[in-house]
């Protein structure tokens, strides 16, 4: 969804740095999206080993 929201943008950076900078921007918010997932799949893993026990 956020790509779709950002597409109309993309097509109006003409400058090639430019461009390299915004997929950069957008490449590294997906990547702290997944980081952040990660982090909390394995916080709601560890307190599931919680209560398990």
């Amino acid at each position: 969804p956020n790509l779709a929201q950002v597409a109309p943008y993309l097509a109006e950076i003409d400058e090639e740095d430019q461009f390299e900078t915004a997929i950069g921007l957008f490449l590294d918010a997906v990547e702290l999206r997944a980081q952040r997932a990660r982090a909390a799949r394995a916080a709601r893993a560890e307190g599931s080993e919680h209560t398990e026990n």
